[in-house]
């Protein structure tokens, strides 16, 4: 599953994932990686229509679930500015990287979608913009 994840597929149902990859080595070579290319079966569909694809994209990535925890990503990350008169240089920059360390966790729950079918743009974007003012911390 952890595998399946990581190369932003998701899981419809029990052992069922999909995936919007166009690079079908990728998967195979994950199968192959994982040990389970010989008990696997990619099937390859054309594009469903829009309807049926916002359905199985629901259903595959749980869009209401990334959305919260992007909003509670947003809302532990808004003090970070705030108190930073109060640290040390030392202790801004381990602050940082843990800001840094949950966004990139968040990330990989995110799914690798085109952007016509990925939602959340906005939240997700200033998700990113805030990892863009941080970023600079984690360094001397």
């Amino acid at each position: 599953r952890y595998e399946m994840k990581k190369i932003g597929a998701g899981n419809l149902k029990n052992g069922v994932y999909v995936s919007f990859l166009s690079q079908k080595t990728l998967l195979e070579r994950t199968l192959s990686e994982i040990g389970i290319e010989s008990n696997s079966l990619i099937v390859k569909i054309n594009q469903p229509e829009a309807v049926k694809l916002k359905k199985i994209i629901g259903k595959a990535w749980r869009w209401d679930k990334i959305k919260a925890e992007y909003l509670d990503f947003l809302t532990k990350q808004n003090n970070f500015f705030s108190s930073l008169d109060q640290y040390s240089n030392t202790i801004k920059r381990l602050e940082a990287k843990k800001k840094i360390f949950a966004f990139a966790k968040l990330l990989l729950k995110d799914p690798r979608l085109p952007d016509d079918l990925a939602e959340n743009q906005e939240i997700r974007s200033k998700a990113l913009k805030f990892y863009e003012r941080v970023r600079p911390y984690c360094y001397d």
